[in-house]
């Protein structure tokens, strides 16, 4: 296998450089890296997309600028004519064979985007720029909290949605910094746009700051006077309810499930919540699941995830938080366990870019019975060079492994 040396790299995530975006373009230039081939000296153009709109792209032209260290300047163009692109998904183009190799720096510029409905084209004289950010929220202790608050309801983390959301005639610009054309919900945090709008209304979020106190501090009151009851009678009634749920009041079966569900015995709480007549019964099996899924997520169960995580409606709730926990993953190189949470959520396309880099940080060490495993598994997706490098790997090692060669 040969190896690889990255000489130059620009993204939009805090490298030195940013290929930047045309507002309204369809397609954005997530990241351009150049690999050079330490044996052989040969560079090679390696380019990372994404479909920012609510449409499929069916194919697109764009254009490198590389200029070289010694002066010389070369152009490379793409053009692939059935890229299909779904919508929020990335897309990999074949690396591009440079015809020098020491860079000083590289432009790219999308030409032009052909979707099913329209086609977009670059505005002559204009070239792609930082990706505009939208100004720091300044708000009301109340308004803020509550703010947070909901962003935290929905598994987010406050501290990446400070700023605030941009909107354009057909484009916008999401509180994450993620922009985006023709489309109603954000691409990568799936937060819809209307939404993010109602998080900055002051006013509303200072009402609903105080609604929440009060509800808060009713729920303490009801929760001194429901306390009065032994756990021991709790349980008993719940128990019970199993057999006779015809002579069992349905709020002593509610509270019961409830009591079951706060002390984390989440599958007798939500079989409770399932089979009781109670108005907020449907609700709180909800809400138990996706706490259920929450505390597996927490704890890398990856089985109990997979059980809650069908339970949960809608799905979303939960996914939002499995997506930035595989993304942590991968950004602490932890690309087993980010491949596994992105198999749970059926991202075949990320499930495989996670094992394939794991692949690449592992192939030249000892020998790895998970770079066997993986390598099978992208083998049968035919994905990248996977089959070759698999061959090779077991060629290398049978002598010392036998088992793997059969």
């Amino acid at each position: 296998m040969a190896n690889f040396k990255v000489v130059f790299r620009s993204d939009n995530q805090g490298a030195d450089t940013s290929p930047g975006w045309e507002p309204g373009c369809p397609l954005l230039v997530n990241a351009v890296q150049v690999s050079r081939n330490t044996d052989t000296g040969q560079c090679y153009l390696q380019l990372k997309l994404s479909n920012i709109s609510g449409a499929t792209v069916n194919s697109f032209k764009l254009q490198a600028d590389v200029s070289y260290v010694d002066g010389a300047n070369e152009t490379a163009e793409l053009n692939p004519l059935d890229a299909d692109i779904q919508p929020a998904k990335t897309y990999r183009p074949e690396p591009v064979l440079l015809t020098g190799s020491q860079i000083a720096d590289v432009t790219l510029r999308v030409l032009s985007v052909s979707q099913p409905e329209k086609e977009w084209h670059t505005t002559p004289g204009s070239a792609p720029r930082p990706i505009p950010a939208g100004t720091l929220l300044v708000l009301g202790e109340t308004a803020a909290a509550e703010r947070a608050q909901s962003l935290e309801e929905l598994l987010k983390y406050p501290s990446k949605y400070r700023r605030a959301i941009i909107l354009n005639d057909n484009w916008w610009v999401c509180s994450c910094g993620m922009p985006n054309t023709c489309r109603d919900r954000c691409c990568r945090c799936d937060l819809g746009k209307d939404y993010l709008v109602a998080l900055e209304d002051e006013q509303s979020l200072t009402a609903r700051g105080k609604e929440r106190r009060a509800r808060a501090t009713k729920k303490k009151q009801l929760g001194i006077i429901a306390g009065l009851s032994t756990a021991v009678v709790v349980i008993a009634a719940f128990s019970f309810l199993y057999f006779a749920t015809d002579l069992i009041i349905p709020n002593t079966a509610y509270n019961a499930a409830v009591q079951l569900m706060e002390e984390g015995d989440y599958n007798q709480a939500y079989s409770g919540f399932k089979q009781i007549k109670h108005p907020n019964a449907e609700t709180a099996a909800n809400d138990c699941a996706l706490q259920a899924a929450t505390n597996a997520l927490s704890n890398e169960d990856y089985k109990s995830l997979q059980h809650w995580r069908s339970r949960v409606e809608p799905v979303s709730k939960i996914d939002d938080a499995i997506r930035e926990k595989a993304t942590q993953f991968t950004e602490e190189n932890k690309l087993g366990a980010a491949a596994g949470l992105y198999q749970i959520l059926g991202d075949e396309e990320a499930e495989n870019q996670a094992l394939y880099q794991y692949v690449q940080n592992s192939y030249n060490d000892d020998f790895n019975e998970f770079v066997v495993k993986f390598l099978e598994q992208l083998s049968q997706d035919h994905y990248e060079d996977s089959e070759d490098l698999l061959k090779n790997y077991i060629e290398k090692w049978k002598s010392d492994h036998p088992d793997i060669a059969s």
